[in-house]
């Protein structure tokens, strides 16, 4: 994946749906979890702190995906 983009940050949860909905329409993404990472180096983040990224030539379509399953 290259010329990637912040899509969205929110839950895991949350993410995680998007992510899945994403990949039934075939676009790809990556997940940043800050949760896990904070874990791992021994201390928390916030809730709302995983991120999804999408590379940019799909950021119209994945808008109007995510808009109207929403």
């Amino acid at each position: 994946m290259k010329n990637l983009i912040k899509f969205r940050t929110d839950s895991a949860i949350n993410i995680d749906r998007i992510a899945g909905i994403l990949d039934e329409n075939g676009i790809p993404s990556m997940i940043k979890d800050q949760n896990a990472a904070g874990n791992i180096a021994g201390f928390g983040t916030i809730d709302n702190s995983v991120e999804i990224f999408i590379e940019k030539e799909h950021l119209q379509e994945a808008r109007r995906i995510i808009d109207n399953v929403s």
